[in-house]
């Protein structure tokens, strides 16, 4: 279950200038290029013609031409020149390929999924990070799902458990998870303050940027890719503003990655134990510090029957069937 929205699924240094690139998001293979201004495109990865993969192939001006016969695709997917037929011959209209809406923002490049609205809005972001910043970027592939990777991080209790030796050293075992939300974003900190801004709350802007706001001058940023139901790629981001000595700023980001990776690693061997693919409702038994994770499903379940045209529903979170239970 992906919610139509912009997705972060690529950090846009992956993109190259001089040649397509073949990825696979949504359990489809796409091919990402740039046209001549610099704009990213994205289609599908299937030349309509023969079905050649069309990301292997050579970018013309602002054309993508597939490398089995010359087929040229414009960044809406229309066919605007076959050679075999010659200059000017009129081109079949099934000869077009699907194409996607795609934005670069951030240093992120986002894909528009699910059926487009009269009026796109902007990708999410976080007006946090504005100023001078910088960060460095680790990426991860797992055997998990996005829900699954997405949801450990946005539960902090499992902290003293799989990062006993890290980050979660020296915590209390019970605690007191807070939760406010909205229609852009999920906003989860632990303690009894009802009201959280500052210094420290994990977010999520959806459908799938998420951010640990550490403090003022240091955060982490997530972006989570799903390649397919059950295998996520995650974008990790330190930013950092308070080194801003080149060589100082470069250590930093060799050594905050370093402490980045180890951390998710901690996460990667019990997170791709779970049952992947989208959480069945009923077969969790959940708790009151599990009510960010149960807003999180009921939102996506409710936008995803929007989407499909049915009525959401609009029964008190968590949903019963989530089996939330505690204070």
């Amino acid at each position: 279950m992906w919610m139509p929205g912009w997705y972060a699924v690529l950090d846009a240094a992956e993109v190259p200038r001089e040649k397509p690139l073949g990825i696979e998001r949504f359990g489809r293979t796409l091919a990402v290029f740039r046209r001549s201004d610099g704009q990213v495109a994205i289609l599908d990865d299937r030349c309509p013609h023969r079905g050649a993969s069309l990301s292997l192939g050579l970018l013309k001006g602002d054309h993508l031409a597939c490398p089995f016969h010359g087929f040229e695709f414009d960044a809406k997917g229309a066919c605007r020149h076959l050679p075999v037929l010659g200059d000017g011959a009129k081109i079949p209209k099934r000869m077009c390929v699907a194409a996607y809406e795609a934005r670069e923002a951030d240093g992120w490049i986002f894909l528009w999924w699910g059926e487009r609205p009269e009026t796109l809005p902007s990708p999410p972001r976080f007006a946090i990070l504005d100023g001078p910043f910088v960060h460095s970027t680790l990426a991860e592939e797992w055997d998990a799902s996005m829900a699954r990777v997405l949801e450990n991080q946005l539960d902090p209790f499992h902290l003293p458990f799989v990062h006993a030796t890290s980050i979660g050293r020296g915590m209390p075992p019970a605690m007191t998870v807070q939760m406010s939300m909205n229609d852009e974003r999920l906003r989860v900190w632990t303690g009894e303050d009802t009201e959280r801004n500052e210094p420290f709350y994990i977010e999520l802007r959806y459908p799938n940027l998420w951010v640990n706001h550490i403090a003022t001058r240091f955060s982490i940023v997530a972006a989570f890719a799903p390649i397919n139901a059950t295998r996520t790629r995650t974008y990790l981001r330190s930013y950092q503003r308070f080194l801003n000595v080149p060589g100082a700023r470069l250590l930093a980001g060799l050594l905050l990655n370093w402490r980045t990776r180890r951390i998710f690693d901690q996460d990667r061997r019990v997170v791709v134990s779970q049952p992947q693919g989208w959480p069945e409702p009923g077969h969790e038994v959940l708790v009151a510090a599990d009510r960010p994770i149960a807003a999180w499903r009921k939102l996506v379940q409710q936008r995803c029957q929007q989407a499909a045209g049915g009525e959401p529903d609009e029964s008190g979170e968590p949903a019963d069937d989530e089996g939330a239970v505690g204070r």
